[in-house]
Protein backbone atom coordinates (compact mmCIF):
# COMPACT_ATOMS: atom_id res chain seq x y z
CA UNK A 1 0.00 0.00 0.00
CA UNK A 2 1.36 3.44 -0.96
CA UNK A 3 1.90 6.18 1.59
CA UNK A 4 -0.99 8.22 0.18
CA UNK A 5 -3.35 5.26 0.29
CA UNK A 6 -2.26 4.41 3.83
CA UNK A 7 -2.81 8.01 4.91
CA UNK A 8 -6.29 8.09 3.39
CA UNK A 9 -7.18 4.81 5.10
CA UNK A 10 -5.86 6.07 8.42
CA UNK A 11 -7.86 9.27 8.13
CA UNK A 12 -11.00 7.37 7.15
CA UNK A 13 -10.70 5.17 10.24
CA UNK A 14 -9.68 7.90 12.72
CA UNK A 15 -10.51 11.41 11.41
CA UNK A 16 -10.70 12.91 14.89
CA UNK A 17 -7.12 11.84 15.65
CA UNK A 18 -5.89 13.61 12.51
CA UNK A 19 -7.93 16.71 13.30
CA UNK A 20 -6.72 16.86 16.90
CA UNK A 21 -3.14 16.26 15.77
CA UNK A 22 -3.33 19.09 13.24
CA UNK A 23 -4.82 21.44 15.84
CA UNK A 24 -2.10 20.54 18.33
CA UNK A 25 0.70 21.06 15.78
CA UNK A 26 -0.70 24.47 14.78
CA UNK A 27 -0.87 25.54 18.42
CA UNK A 28 2.63 24.26 19.16
CA UNK A 29 3.96 26.35 16.27
CA UNK A 30 2.24 29.35 17.84
CA UNK A 31 3.70 28.46 21.26
CA UNK A 32 7.27 28.64 19.99
CA UNK A 33 7.06 31.19 17.20
CA UNK A 34 4.16 33.54 17.96
CA UNK A 35 5.51 35.45 20.94
CA UNK A 36 4.73 38.89 22.27
CA UNK A 37 1.19 40.08 22.89
CA UNK A 38 -1.75 41.24 20.77
CA UNK A 39 -3.39 44.02 22.79
CA UNK A 40 -2.58 45.94 25.95
CA UNK A 41 -5.20 43.94 27.87
CA UNK A 42 -3.55 40.55 27.42
CA UNK A 43 -0.28 41.95 28.75
CA UNK A 44 -0.96 44.86 31.10
CA UNK A 45 -4.21 43.51 32.61
CA UNK A 46 -2.94 39.95 32.99
CA UNK A 47 0.81 39.34 32.91
CA UNK A 48 1.92 42.72 34.24
CA UNK A 49 -0.58 42.62 37.11
CA UNK A 50 0.42 39.04 37.92
CA UNK A 51 4.09 40.09 37.97
CA UNK A 52 3.35 43.01 40.33
CA UNK A 53 1.13 40.80 42.49
CA UNK A 54 3.98 38.28 42.78
CA UNK A 55 6.13 41.04 44.24
CA UNK A 56 3.46 42.10 46.76
CA UNK A 57 2.77 45.28 44.80
CA UNK A 58 -1.03 45.26 44.87
CA UNK A 59 -1.77 48.98 44.74
CA UNK A 60 -3.03 48.45 41.17
CA UNK A 61 -6.06 46.60 42.56
CA UNK A 62 -7.41 49.89 43.88
CA UNK A 63 -6.77 51.91 40.72
CA UNK A 64 -10.20 53.22 39.55
CA UNK A 65 -9.00 53.19 35.94
CA UNK A 66 -8.46 49.42 36.10
CA UNK A 67 -12.17 49.06 35.45
CA UNK A 68 -12.87 46.15 37.80
CA UNK A 69 -11.50 43.29 35.70
CA UNK A 70 -11.59 39.82 37.30
CA UNK A 71 -8.70 38.87 39.58
CA UNK A 72 -9.08 35.15 38.84
CA UNK A 73 -7.17 35.10 35.57
CA UNK A 74 -4.25 37.31 36.70
CA UNK A 75 -4.26 35.33 39.95
CA UNK A 76 -3.68 32.07 38.09
CA UNK A 77 -0.77 33.70 36.26
CA UNK A 78 0.66 34.95 39.54
CA UNK A 79 0.61 31.38 40.92
CA UNK A 80 2.23 30.06 37.73
CA UNK A 81 5.04 32.63 37.93
CA UNK A 82 5.48 31.86 41.62
CA UNK A 83 5.94 28.15 40.86
CA UNK A 84 8.35 28.88 38.00
CA UNK A 85 10.43 31.18 40.21
CA UNK A 86 10.47 28.52 42.93
CA UNK A 87 11.99 25.95 40.56
CA UNK A 88 14.52 28.41 39.15
CA UNK A 89 12.83 29.39 35.86
CA UNK A 90 13.30 33.17 35.94
CA UNK A 91 13.87 34.04 32.29
CA UNK A 92 10.81 35.93 31.08
CA UNK A 93 10.81 34.47 27.56
CA UNK A 94 10.99 30.93 28.91
CA UNK A 95 8.19 31.69 31.37
CA UNK A 96 5.97 33.03 28.60
CA UNK A 97 6.71 30.05 26.35
CA UNK A 98 5.51 27.76 29.14
CA UNK A 99 2.52 30.04 29.61
CA UNK A 100 1.62 29.81 25.92
CA UNK A 101 2.01 26.02 26.05
CA UNK A 102 -0.48 25.79 28.94
CA UNK A 103 -2.94 28.00 27.06
CA UNK A 104 -2.59 25.73 24.01
CA UNK A 105 -3.47 22.67 26.12
CA UNK A 106 -6.47 24.51 27.58
CA UNK A 107 -7.89 25.18 24.10
CA UNK A 108 -7.66 21.63 22.71
CA UNK A 109 -10.83 20.10 24.31
CA UNK A 110 -13.01 22.45 22.25
CA UNK A 111 -12.01 20.54 19.10
CA UNK A 112 -12.98 17.15 20.52
CA UNK A 113 -16.20 18.36 22.12
CA UNK A 114 -17.36 20.20 19.00
CA UNK A 115 -16.66 17.19 16.78
CA UNK A 116 -18.55 14.75 19.01
CA UNK A 117 -21.50 17.10 19.50
CA UNK A 118 -22.06 17.72 15.78
CA UNK A 119 -21.53 14.03 15.05
CA UNK A 120 -24.52 13.26 17.28
CA UNK A 121 -26.58 16.28 16.21
CA UNK A 122 -26.34 15.62 12.46
CA UNK A 123 -25.63 11.83 12.42
CA UNK A 124 -23.24 12.55 9.52
CA UNK A 125 -19.51 12.34 10.08
CA UNK A 126 -18.64 14.82 7.33
CA UNK A 127 -20.22 17.66 9.29
CA UNK A 128 -18.44 16.57 12.45
CA UNK A 129 -15.18 16.60 10.48
CA UNK A 130 -15.89 20.08 9.11
CA UNK A 131 -16.61 21.31 12.64
CA UNK A 132 -13.40 19.76 13.96
CA UNK A 133 -11.26 21.23 11.20
CA UNK A 134 -12.76 24.70 11.70
CA UNK A 135 -12.17 24.57 15.45
CA UNK A 136 -8.64 23.27 14.89
CA UNK A 137 -7.38 25.41 12.01
CA UNK A 138 -9.56 28.49 11.53
CA UNK A 139 -6.85 31.05 10.77
CA UNK A 140 -7.45 33.21 13.83
CA UNK A 141 -7.74 30.39 16.39
CA UNK A 142 -4.34 28.66 16.88
CA UNK A 143 -2.40 31.87 17.51
CA UNK A 144 -5.12 33.54 19.57
CA UNK A 145 -5.45 30.39 21.68
CA UNK A 146 -1.94 30.73 23.11
CA UNK A 147 -2.16 34.36 24.16
CA UNK A 148 -3.41 35.65 27.50
CA UNK A 149 -6.73 36.68 26.02
CA UNK A 150 -9.62 36.37 28.45
CA UNK A 151 -11.96 36.20 25.47
CA UNK A 152 -10.37 32.93 24.29
CA UNK A 153 -9.74 31.41 27.71
CA UNK A 154 -13.33 31.96 28.86
CA UNK A 155 -14.63 30.47 25.59
CA UNK A 156 -13.68 26.99 26.82
CA UNK A 157 -15.93 26.85 29.94
CA UNK A 158 -18.71 28.65 28.03
CA UNK A 159 -18.48 26.03 25.26
CA UNK A 160 -18.64 23.18 27.77
CA UNK A 161 -21.58 24.79 29.60
CA UNK A 162 -23.64 25.52 26.51
CA UNK A 163 -23.09 22.07 24.96
CA UNK A 164 -24.01 20.37 28.25
CA UNK A 165 -27.14 22.49 28.58
CA UNK A 166 -28.16 21.75 24.98
CA UNK A 167 -27.67 17.98 25.41
CA UNK A 168 -29.49 17.99 28.75
CA UNK A 169 -32.54 19.70 27.30
CA UNK A 170 -34.09 16.30 26.57
CA UNK A 171 -32.80 14.23 29.51
CA UNK A 172 -33.49 17.00 32.05
CA UNK A 173 -30.93 15.69 34.56
CA UNK A 174 -30.62 17.82 37.71
CA UNK A 175 -26.94 16.93 38.01
CA UNK A 176 -26.17 17.92 34.41
CA UNK A 177 -28.04 21.24 34.73
CA UNK A 178 -26.00 22.11 37.81
CA UNK A 179 -22.71 21.04 36.21
CA UNK A 180 -23.49 23.12 33.13
CA UNK A 181 -24.32 26.03 35.42
CA UNK A 182 -21.04 25.66 37.32
CA UNK A 183 -19.08 25.83 34.06
CA UNK A 184 -21.15 28.84 33.02
CA UNK A 185 -20.47 30.59 36.33
CA UNK A 186 -16.76 29.90 35.97
CA UNK A 187 -16.82 31.39 32.47
CA UNK A 188 -18.60 34.51 33.74
CA UNK A 189 -16.03 34.80 36.54
CA UNK A 190 -13.27 34.93 33.93
CA UNK A 191 -15.10 37.36 31.64
CA UNK A 192 -18.26 39.07 32.84
CA UNK A 193 -19.65 39.66 29.34
CA UNK A 194 -20.42 35.95 29.05
CA UNK A 195 -23.41 36.82 31.22
CA UNK A 196 -25.07 38.04 28.00
CA UNK A 197 -24.81 34.54 26.51
CA UNK A 198 -26.15 33.13 29.79
CA UNK A 199 -29.24 35.34 29.48
CA UNK A 200 -29.78 34.07 25.93
CA UNK A 201 -29.52 30.46 27.13
CA UNK A 202 -31.99 31.21 29.94
CA UNK A 203 -34.53 32.76 27.56
CA UNK A 204 -34.20 29.87 25.11
CA UNK A 205 -34.94 27.36 27.88
CA UNK A 206 -37.97 29.33 29.01
CA UNK A 207 -39.32 29.53 25.44
CA UNK A 208 -38.96 25.74 25.16
CA UNK A 209 -40.80 25.29 28.46
CA UNK A 210 -37.74 24.15 30.42
CA UNK A 211 -38.45 26.24 33.52
CA UNK A 212 -36.80 23.74 35.82
CA UNK A 213 -33.69 23.57 33.64
CA UNK A 214 -33.45 27.36 33.48
CA UNK A 215 -33.72 27.59 37.27
CA UNK A 216 -31.13 24.87 37.93
CA UNK A 217 -28.76 26.33 35.35
CA UNK A 218 -29.03 29.71 37.09
CA UNK A 219 -28.40 28.16 40.50
CA UNK A 220 -25.34 26.36 39.17
CA UNK A 221 -24.05 29.54 37.54
CA UNK A 222 -24.40 31.50 40.78
CA UNK A 223 -22.52 28.77 42.63
CA UNK A 224 -19.84 28.87 39.95
CA UNK A 225 -19.12 32.53 40.67
CA UNK A 226 -18.49 31.95 44.40
CA UNK A 227 -14.67 31.67 43.98
CA UNK A 228 -14.69 35.10 42.34
CA UNK A 229 -16.72 36.53 45.22
CA UNK A 230 -14.43 35.00 47.84
CA UNK A 231 -11.27 36.23 46.08
CA UNK A 232 -12.60 39.79 45.87
CA UNK A 233 -13.63 39.59 49.53
CA UNK A 234 -10.16 38.48 50.63
CA UNK A 235 -8.23 40.90 48.42
CA UNK A 236 -10.52 43.94 48.35
CA UNK A 237 -12.71 43.51 51.42
CA UNK A 238 -16.01 43.23 49.52
CA UNK A 239 -17.52 40.16 47.81
CA UNK A 240 -17.82 40.66 44.05
CA UNK A 241 -16.15 44.06 44.33
CA UNK A 242 -14.65 43.81 40.84
CA UNK A 243 -17.86 43.00 38.91
CA UNK A 244 -19.58 45.85 40.76
CA UNK A 245 -16.75 48.22 39.88
CA UNK A 246 -16.72 46.99 36.28
CA UNK A 247 -20.38 47.76 35.64
CA UNK A 248 -20.16 51.05 37.54
CA UNK A 249 -17.09 52.03 35.50
CA UNK A 250 -18.77 51.30 32.15
CA UNK A 251 -22.19 52.70 33.03
CA UNK A 252 -20.53 56.03 33.85
CA UNK A 253 -19.78 56.55 30.16
CA UNK A 254 -16.24 55.16 30.11
CA UNK A 255 -17.16 52.70 27.35
CA UNK A 256 -17.48 55.61 24.93
CA UNK A 257 -13.78 56.46 25.39
CA UNK A 258 -12.64 53.33 23.57
CA UNK A 259 -13.08 51.98 20.02
CA UNK A 260 -16.62 52.94 18.95
CA UNK A 261 -17.93 51.36 15.77
CA UNK A 262 -21.34 50.87 14.06
CA UNK A 263 -23.76 48.16 15.20
CA UNK A 264 -23.07 45.91 12.20
CA UNK A 265 -19.30 45.84 12.81
CA UNK A 266 -19.23 42.35 14.36
CA UNK A 267 -21.44 40.88 11.65
CA UNK A 268 -18.99 42.10 9.00
CA UNK A 269 -16.11 40.84 11.12
CA UNK A 270 -17.58 37.33 11.40
CA UNK A 271 -18.30 37.27 7.67
CA UNK A 272 -14.66 38.19 7.06
CA UNK A 273 -13.14 35.76 9.56
CA UNK A 274 -14.91 32.76 8.00
CA UNK A 275 -14.18 34.02 4.46
CA UNK A 276 -17.02 34.51 1.93
CA UNK A 277 -18.96 32.81 0.49
CA UNK A 278 -18.63 30.11 3.17
CA UNK A 279 -19.09 32.69 5.94
CA UNK A 280 -22.56 33.55 4.58
CA UNK A 281 -23.48 29.86 4.62
CA UNK A 282 -22.26 29.47 8.21
CA UNK A 283 -24.15 32.57 9.32
CA UNK A 284 -27.27 31.41 7.52
CA UNK A 285 -26.86 27.93 8.98
CA UNK A 286 -26.95 29.43 12.46
CA UNK A 287 -30.52 30.62 11.85
CA UNK A 288 -31.48 27.31 10.23
CA UNK A 289 -30.56 25.50 13.46
CA UNK A 290 -32.57 27.62 15.90
CA UNK A 291 -35.22 24.93 16.38
CA UNK A 292 -32.83 21.99 16.70
CA UNK A 293 -30.28 23.78 18.92
CA UNK A 294 -32.22 26.54 20.73
CA UNK A 295 -29.79 26.92 23.66
CA UNK A 296 -26.75 27.21 21.39
CA UNK A 297 -28.61 29.56 19.09
CA UNK A 298 -29.98 31.69 21.94
CA UNK A 299 -26.65 32.03 23.75
CA UNK A 300 -24.72 32.86 20.57
CA UNK A 301 -27.31 35.32 19.25
CA UNK A 302 -27.74 37.14 22.57
CA UNK A 303 -23.97 37.58 22.91
CA UNK A 304 -23.76 38.94 19.36
CA UNK A 305 -26.75 41.27 19.71
CA UNK A 306 -25.63 42.85 22.99
CA UNK A 307 -22.06 43.31 21.77
CA UNK A 308 -23.43 44.90 18.59
CA UNK A 309 -25.40 47.37 20.71
CA UNK A 310 -22.50 48.28 23.00
CA UNK A 311 -20.50 51.11 21.34
CA UNK A 312 -17.06 49.83 22.43
CA UNK A 313 -16.17 47.26 19.76
CA UNK A 314 -12.77 45.60 19.62
CA UNK A 315 -12.18 42.61 17.35
CA UNK A 316 -11.12 40.17 20.05
CA UNK A 317 -14.35 40.66 22.02
CA UNK A 318 -16.34 38.50 19.61
CA UNK A 319 -13.79 35.63 19.67
CA UNK A 320 -15.58 34.11 22.67
CA UNK A 321 -18.52 32.84 20.59
CA UNK A 322 -16.60 31.63 17.54
CA UNK A 323 -16.67 27.97 18.73
CA UNK A 324 -20.42 28.03 19.43
CA UNK A 325 -21.03 29.77 16.10
CA UNK A 326 -19.12 26.99 14.31
CA UNK A 327 -21.18 24.24 15.97
CA UNK A 328 -24.60 25.83 15.46
CA UNK A 329 -23.67 27.05 11.96
CA UNK A 330 -22.40 23.72 10.65
CA UNK A 331 -25.40 21.91 12.14
CA UNK A 332 -27.62 24.43 10.38
CA UNK A 333 -25.82 23.81 7.08
CA UNK A 334 -26.59 20.09 7.46
CA UNK A 335 -30.28 20.98 7.94
CA UNK A 336 -30.20 23.45 5.04
CA UNK A 337 -28.89 20.81 2.63
CA UNK A 338 -32.04 18.73 3.30
CA UNK A 339 -34.56 21.57 3.32
CA UNK A 340 -37.73 21.16 1.27
CA UNK A 341 -37.66 24.78 0.11
CA UNK A 342 -34.63 26.90 -0.86
CA UNK A 343 -32.33 23.94 -0.36
CA UNK A 344 -28.60 24.65 -0.17
CA UNK A 345 -26.66 23.32 -3.13
CA UNK A 346 -24.06 20.66 -2.36
CA UNK A 347 -21.96 21.99 -5.23
CA UNK A 348 -22.05 25.55 -3.93
CA UNK A 349 -21.05 24.35 -0.45
CA UNK A 350 -18.15 22.38 -1.91
CA UNK A 351 -16.90 25.37 -3.94
CA UNK A 352 -17.25 27.64 -0.89
CA UNK A 353 -15.16 25.26 1.22
CA UNK A 354 -12.45 25.02 -1.45
CA UNK A 355 -12.19 28.83 -1.51
CA UNK A 356 -12.21 28.93 2.29
CA UNK A 357 -9.40 26.43 2.81
CA UNK A 358 -7.26 27.83 -0.01
CA UNK A 359 -7.31 31.25 1.68
CA UNK A 360 -7.54 30.16 5.32
CA UNK A 361 -4.52 27.85 5.54
CA UNK A 362 -1.85 30.29 4.24
CA UNK A 363 -3.16 33.03 6.54
CA UNK A 364 -3.22 30.60 9.48
CA UNK A 365 0.41 29.65 8.86
CA UNK A 366 1.30 33.34 8.82
CA UNK A 367 -0.40 34.00 12.15
CA UNK A 368 1.25 31.11 14.02
CA UNK A 369 4.75 32.32 13.12
CA UNK A 370 4.10 36.02 13.65
CA UNK A 371 5.94 37.49 16.66
CA UNK A 372 3.90 40.47 17.86
CA UNK A 373 5.88 43.48 19.12
CA UNK A 374 9.10 41.57 18.61
CA UNK A 375 11.39 44.61 18.83
CA UNK A 376 10.23 45.78 22.25
CA UNK A 377 10.04 42.24 23.70
CA UNK A 378 13.52 41.25 22.50
CA UNK A 379 15.00 44.56 23.67
CA UNK A 380 13.63 44.09 27.20
CA UNK A 381 14.71 40.42 27.19
CA UNK A 382 18.25 41.47 26.32
CA UNK A 383 18.25 43.98 29.18
CA UNK A 384 16.99 41.28 31.55
CA UNK A 385 19.78 38.94 30.44
CA UNK A 386 22.38 41.65 31.11
CA UNK A 387 21.02 42.28 34.60
CA UNK A 388 21.03 38.56 35.41
CA UNK A 389 24.66 38.24 34.26
CA UNK A 390 25.68 41.07 36.55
Amino acid sequence: MSLIAATKASYKNNPLIWILGSGIIARLLAVFFSGGYIASDDHFLVVHYAWRWLRDDTIWMFDPNRGGHSLLYPGVHMLLFKVLHAIGVVNTEVQMTINRFLHAIWSIPIIWLGYRFVERATTERRFAELTGWLLALLWIVPAFSVYQLGEMVSAVPLFIAILKAERNRETDSTKEWLIAGLWLGFAVSLRYQIGFAAVGMFIALLIRGRWRGALLLTVGALLGTIPLGILDWVMLGTPYANPIQYFTYNSSGEMYKYVNRPWYNYILLILGVFIPPFSFLLFGGMFKAYKKLPVLFGGTLAFLIVHSIIPNKQERFIATILPTLVVVGVTGIAIWLKAERFRLSERFLRISLIIFWCLNLPVMVGTVVNYNRRAEIKSLAALQADVQLQ
